[in-house]
């Protein structure tokens, strides 16, 4: 099976931070973004194929043309007139009769994935307390009517969380613009089965980063992967990168993350 991950937005309201840097290769906990989102693939997909535009090269070069066992494949679109039109230019390479597609800068679940999959053709949705500020999901009998783009009265508090599972004949499809003169994917969501997802959390802004590390720190478990002298107490979930030393006497608590090559003490 292929995946499609969307990479080629360039995170106006993630500036300063996507100044230099595109918001996919974000990194927390000593991975990227699109890295996490990646390994959320692994053993479900054989090939992704990354779409990039801004700053597409720095992507390019971070995650090279395979990554843990996926090969990877880049699509350049350097348009950037929606979400719809870079999921089409990727489909166009693709063979398979269903594919996955995903937001690049958004956090999601590998068990979601493994369920959306499971249910497909489908969509990923997440119940929200401000519905207005997201795509919704309308239900009907079971299925997805339709989607909501930020609505002011808003029919449900399901929101549309960038992932899907659908076959790729609905790419074959006219679409048209919509109203801030962009080709939505939304456009190709229709008749779909639909799952909650556990866990999901969007980087629009900066500040969301704050409520990615949060949901990190939930799956952290205790790794050891560095050097931890005699002397050392250690509670609770902390992970220890490669090569990092903890010198004894050092006291450290969890949750903790400690990146590669760190000399804690």
């Amino acid at each position: 099976m292929k995946a499609i991950i969307l990479a080629s937005g360039n995170g106006l309201r993630f500036l300063p931070l996507s100044k230099t840097n595109p918001k996919p290769l974000t990194k927390l906990f000593g991975k990227s973004i699109i890295e996490h989102n990646l390994l959320s693939l692994k053993g479900i997909v054989d090939e992704v194929f990354i779409v990039i535009g801004y700053l597409g090269e720095k992507i390019k070069e971070a995650i090279g043309d395979n990554y843990n066992g996926i090969k990877i494949t880049y699509v350049i679109d350097n348009e950037i007139i929606g979400t719809g039109n870079s999921a089409r230019l990727a489909v166009a390479k693709i063979k398979d009769d269903k594919v996955i597609i995903m937001n690049g800068d958004d956090l999601y679940n590998r068990e979601d994935v493994k369920a959306l999959v499971q249910k497909c053709p489908s969509i990923a949705a997440k119940k929200v307390l401000n519905p207005s500020n997201f795509g919704i999901i309308i239900i009907e009998e079971g299925k997805v009517k339709e989607i909501e783009e930020k609505p002011d009265d808003p029919k449900s508090n399901l929101a549309n969380i960038g992932l899907y599972c659908l076959p790729t004949s609905v790419f074959n499809e006219p679409i048209s613009k919509s109203k801030r003169g962009e080709y939505e994917i939304t456009d190709y969501v229709k008749n779909l089965n639909y799952i909650e997802a556990s866990s999901w959390v969007p980087a629009s802004y900066p500040w969301d980063l704050f409520s990615m590390v949060e949901l990190l720190f939930k799956g952290l478990k205790f790794r050891k992967y560095g050097r931890i002298e005699i002397g050392v107490v250690i509670k609770g979930k902390v992970y220890i990168g490669k090569n990092s030393i903890i010198k004894s006497g050092s006291y450290i608590e969890g949750s903790v993350f400690i990146g590669d090559n760190c000399k804690i003490g």
